[in-house]
């Protein structure tokens, strides 16, 4: 379930390597009318067009058969300004052992917090609601709450969608009683979807991972086995971080039957391996540890580690990189080429992206290459992906008015975010932030000048406590031809969510202007 948190920030000290600097079912239609401006530039739509919920945490899959055929899933949620304004008891902080909630969590309200998806046929341009998503798995009418949304599309162009399905509780040392990772699939575009069924691992950031390759889709998500991941309200609950947490893994080629979940090896700082790829047989994700075993003597260092076979071993490699890594690396797959890899993170301050690529599934690496529109200011919210082509992509928000933190590195977060994740508007006062992409043409080697993708700011999101809840990352997707964005944007008056396709070429053109 999405917490006041972003999941993405890898902190590292870059090596003394060689650098690579840039150029710093609905009946009727929904979302506003796209915005544009020259020809090729960032187009812009309001996806949800809905002032009365508050929404967060997009993604988007594009149907490998059609590549203007794209279905966007994202949360919603009940809090918003005009609930808390109102003061209704649902939009009011209830105090928990993860920190203020808000009561309509806590107290299960029905599809307080929901996931809603959206089909466009037209690469984006417009925008249709689906039919509502089944609400449980059979047998588990408990579980009322939503969170974490994602969704992904196998080689067919079915889609598959899934979400941490829950029900919440105020106990003494979780907030969850029981739940589990819910999915259901959908054969005819996205615009219905099939009764769920519960995936077998826990509660907190599942992503998914497709293999166009192979067919295979895996899903990934932390916690500990049990209540978390079973529905089962009869075992004992399973605190976040606690004794037996893990990235557990399983994968499935209907979305119906999944594998036995195995662990990624509880050899990271929890979470271990957050951000997920996988292409031509292969499924990777990265870490930072503490395992001087895995370090080779070092206190510490950042893995890179690759899987076959679900998960049953694992090839592992340390990236050249520094010690200091405390959290989830951004990975990708290459569809277009075996073995081909790429992993970015944030350096220390969160000022600029390090990126780095190996073309023999980890055993050498190159790099860094550094990417930042503007290395006074910090960002947050990325995402790392490469198109059928291997055209590599990644994205961002950057904070308009903060720079990076006067120690050099993050500030202090509360115990929940320290265990890995942080919180993505802990340093000071939230900002505006604006968003941006860049491309590379040769896997990460070099980029393209980062192009502003957002036509304006976003005003500054709500403090992060306790009312920041359900929205944990943007998104980027790449067909052949297209970028296509996915974020969260205040400036409709709350949190709404958003979209913009660019053409790739406009980012080699924008590459030549500058």
């Amino acid at each position: 379930m999405s917490m006041p948190r972003s999941v993405g920030r890898w902190v590292t000290l870059v090596a003394a390597l060689a650098v690579t600097v840039p150029v710093v079912a609905s009946s009727a239609p929904v979302g506003a009318s796209p915005t544009s401006g020259a020809a090729g530039s960032p187009t812009e739509v309001n996806v949800s067009n809905d002032p009365a919920h508050r929404y967060g945490e997009p993604e988007i899959a594009i149907d490998p058969k059609n590549p203007n055929h794209l279905v966007y899933a994202v949360l919603t949620m009940g809090t918003t300004y005009a609930c808390q304004r109102a003061n209704r008891p649902a939009c009011q902080g209830v105090n928990t052992a993860y920190a203020p909630q808000p009561r309509g969590l806590i107290d299960d309200v029905p599809a307080f917090s929901q996931v809603r998806v959206y089909v466009s046929l037209d690469r984006g341009k417009t925008w249709r609601r689906s039919a509502d998503v089944p609400a449980f798995p059979p047998g588990h009418t408990d579980l009322v709450e939503r969170g974490d949304p994602l969704i992904t599309a196998g080689p067919d162009g079915t889609f598959y969608l899934a979400w941490d399905d829950i029900h919440f509780a105020n106990l003494p040392t979780t907030i969850i009683r029981d739940a589990g990772i819910a999915v259901s699939k959908s054969t005819d575009g996205g615009r219905t979807w099939s009764k769920p069924v519960l995936t077998g691992t826990p509660v907190d950031r599942p992503f998914f991972a497709a293999d166009l390759s192979t067919g295979m889709i895996y899903e990934t998500s932390t916690g500990a086995l049990g209540a978390n991941s079973k529905a089962d309200q009869n075992l004992p609950p399973s605190p976040i971080g606690g004794p037996g947490n893990d990235r557990w893994l399983v994968a499935s080629r209907d979305g119906r039957h999944w594998s036995d979940p195995k662990p990624f090896g509880g050899v990271a700082a929890f979470p271990p391996g957050t951000f997920v790829s996988a292409a031509r047989g292969v499924f990777a994700t990265a870490f930072a540890t503490t395992n001087a075993g895995l370090c080779g003597g070092r206190a510490s260092c950042t893995v890179f580690q690759t899987t076959t076979d679900a998960a049953a071993t694992w090839s592992r490699h340390v990236l050249p990189v520094a010690a200091g890594s405390t959290s989830a690396p951004l990975v990708a797959a290459d569809p277009s080429t075996s073995g081909h890899f790429a992993v970015a993170g944030l350096n220390p301050t969160g000022t600029q992206f390090v990126v780095y690529q190996t073309r023999d599934a980890g055993t050498t690496w190159t790099g860094p290459t550094i990417v930042a529109e503007d290395a006074t200011k910090t960002h947050f919210h990325p995402w790392l992906t490469y198109s059928p082509t291997g055209v590599l992509g990644l994205m961002w928000q950057t904070n308009v008015t903060r720079g990076p933190t006067a120690s050099g590195g993050l500030p202090a977060v509360p115990p929940r975010e320290a265990a890995g994740e942080v919180a993505d508007q802990a340093a000071g006062p939230p900002s505006p932030y604006n968003v941006w992409a860049a491309t590379s043409d040769d896997g990460g080697a070099t980029f393209n000048a980062p192009l502003q993708i957002s036509k304006a700011e976003s005003p500054a999101p709500q403090e992060f406590l306790p009312f920041g809840v359900g929205d944990d990352f943007s998104f980027l997707s790449l067909s052949g031809s297209y970028a296509f964005i996915a974020w969260a944007d205040y400036r409709p008056g709350d949190r709404s969510a958003f979209f913009s396709a660019v053409k790739l070429s406009t980012f080699k053109a924008n590459a030549t202007s500058r």
